[in-house]
Order: C-alpha cells, then structure tokens, then sequence
C-alpha cells in the first residue's frame, strides 16, 4: 500500500506471472474466508442474509457528476 497519510495506490501481483502493477485507489476491501464468524456481534451491527456485515453507507453521498 502507499500513501502519505492516507491510502493513495496498492500494488497488486498477478502470482502466476509475477506481474504487478499499481491501481490508485482511497479504499481496500479484504475478504478472507468464505464463512463469516459474525454471530458474536450485537444486533446493532447489520448482516446480510450469509452472515456477513453489511458496508455502512457512504456519507456524504456522491452527487451525479462527482468522484
């Protein structure tokens, strides 16, 4: 990952090729694992009909036209 004080690129491999390549980006999303181990959380925490937490949604949100 590189960045300043914030997240501004990731570099990603292609492990077959050992290519790689850098995607700018302000956010990364891992998922690890097929099976969520979220039945622990409160209530409060939403979960989608697998288990798995659902994404807050993005606030402030986009306008028609802006990145």
């Amino acid at each position: 990952m590189m960045g300043g004080k914030v997240l501004e690129a990731v570099e990603l491999e292609n492990t077959k090729t050992c290519e790689r390549h850098s995607v700018q980006t302000s956010a990364v999303f891992s998922m690890i694992g097929a099976k969520p181990c979220t039945a622990w959380l409160p209530p409060e925490i939403e979960r989608d009909e697998k288990g798995f937490i659902k994404p807050a949604p993005r606030w402030p949100p986009r306008r028609p036209g802006r990145a």
